[in-house]
């Protein structure tokens, strides 16, 4: 893939004489005036077109390969809506969808500790769809570990790509795409 960055003047062997723009994202317009180097001026240049042993052609560079801290940078973006989607779990034919939000890690915490304290008791989940569950204790403490490893997994995942970013062996935004996060 490559982008336009500018224009250059170029000779009949295709030696560059004269550039305009040259950075990625900013491409300059067509300049107003070309002076060629014979001396000649040709006022609105048109992009293509022979002026003498001179035409004027796009300039089209590749965008600089991304570094490993741009990588583990949209890892990490990844990883957040990774967790963020969430997950269903299943609690023994109750179905739950839980994301692995720090907030939600808290709520999580929190249900573990009323659930081994009152297995028998009951407390509702609301989940991120909006439907509201009602969970044994026990299902609460369930729900925390199933969902607990969920999240852990996907930060093993994490550190996994991390390493593969530092081998080299992941150079590119469509590599990390491409990745199977955990599942349930």
């Amino acid at each position: 893939m490559t982008e336009l960055v500018g224009y250059q003047l170029v000779d009949q062997a295709s030696n560059v004489i004269q550039s305009w723009g040259g950075v990625i994202g900013q491409c300059p317009g067509v300049p107003d005036i070309l002076s060629l180097p014979n001396g000649d001026q040709v006022h609105c240049p048109a992009i293509g077109a022979p002026y003498g042993e001179w035409t004027l052609q796009p300039w089209n560079m590749s965008p600089p390969a991304p570094t490993p801290d741009s990588l583990i940078a949209y890892a990490e973006i990844a990883q957040t809506s990774h967790l963020a989607a969430g997950a269903t779990f299943d609690l023994g034919g109750v179905s739950i969808l839980c994301d692995g939000a720090n907030s939600t890690r808290a709520d999580l915490a929190l249900l573990a500790l009323f659930g081994q304290s009152v297995p028998t008791g009951q407390k509702s989940w609301i989940d991120n769809n909006g439907v509201v569950t009602s969970l044994t204790g026990a299902q609460c403490v369930t729900l925390a570990m199933l969902a607990g490893t969920w999240i852990s997994d996907s930060y093993t995942f994490m550190v996994s790509i991390m390493s593969q970013i530092g081998a080299g062996a992941i150079t590119t935004t469509a590599q990390i795409d491409a990745l199977s996060w955990p599942t349930t």
